[in-house]
């Protein structure tokens, strides 16, 4: 994310990714501070990204990386 958006894009000159959890439920987000881009322009291009992810990252993973990105994110939750 902060390389294709920051970095490739220049996008953005703070920027941050994460998980977060909810009860049950787990979801990401994405924080995006620009001086050079509007909103909708910003929304678009980190909706576009994830889009790519979920394409190229996402469908590749297997059960168990799955399963590993759960329980570390689990683990982290407890610290």
């Amino acid at each position: 994310f902060y390389n294709e958006l920051r970095t490739q894009q220049q996008v953005a000159y703070n920027l941050y990714a994460g998980g977060t959890n909810q009860g049950q439920y787990y979801g990401l987000i994405f924080f995006v501070e620009s001086g050079t881009h509007g909103a909708a322009d910003v929304a678009g291009r980190v909706r576009q990204f994830i889009v790519d992810w979920v394409a190229k990252d996402l469908t590749q993973m297997t059960q168990a990386d799955v399963d590993a990105y759960v329980q570390k994110e689990k683990d982290a939750e407890t610290k």
